[in-house]
């Protein structure tokens, strides 16, 4: 089932809008090889290879929900939440990955970056949680925290360099 909201150009499915989360987080685990191998600071490094691996899990929950997902699951409030998402997805920079850090040079600008993609991620997957059945609820708060905590972490090594 293909849901349409007003003014829409594009409607999304809900499988749609899993297969973007599985894209977004495949997406950032490419992002943080291509900067693990790019960067010469040692704390850096190890950051973004912790998160190639937890980005891995996160790519195989969402790939698990768009595998049993009820396609025609009803959603609330429908209208609100596909304008949110048809935002969410079409504002999301085209750029992401790793073509747009492979020109920085600058550690500080690096990890401003990852934190404005991780900062987005955020904001898709706390507007996906509420239209997700009960069970993968959880899933996506425990996605949630853990890229909060990659907010945290990433600001966290910028402080000290």
């Amino acid at each position: 089932a293909i849901f349409v909201a007003k003014n829409m150009k594009r409607p999304f499915s809900i499988k749609e809008i899993l297969q973007f989360a599985v894209e977004k987080e495949h997406e950032s685990q490419e992002l943080y090889q291509a900067l693990a191998a790019q960067v010469g600071n040692p704390d850096a490094k190890s950051l973004f290879k912790e998160f190639v691996i937890q980005e891995k899990k996160h790519e195989d929950l969402y790939k698990n929900m768009l595998a049993n997902i009820d396609e025609y699951q009803h959603i609330n409030d429908l209208d609100e939440y596909m304008s949110y998402m048809h935002e969410l997805i079409n504002t999301s920079h085209p750029e992401s990955g790793t073509s747009s850090v492979a020109h920085m040079k600058c550690l500080s600008d690096i990890l401003d970056y990852a934190v404005l993609r991780e900062k987005e991620s955020v904001l898709f997957y706390v507007g996906l949680r509420d239209y997700v059945s009960a069970p993968y609820q959880a899933q996506v708060d425990a996605i949630i925290k853990e890229e909060v905590q990659h907010i945290v972490q990433l600001s966290g090594l910028k402080k000290a360099i």
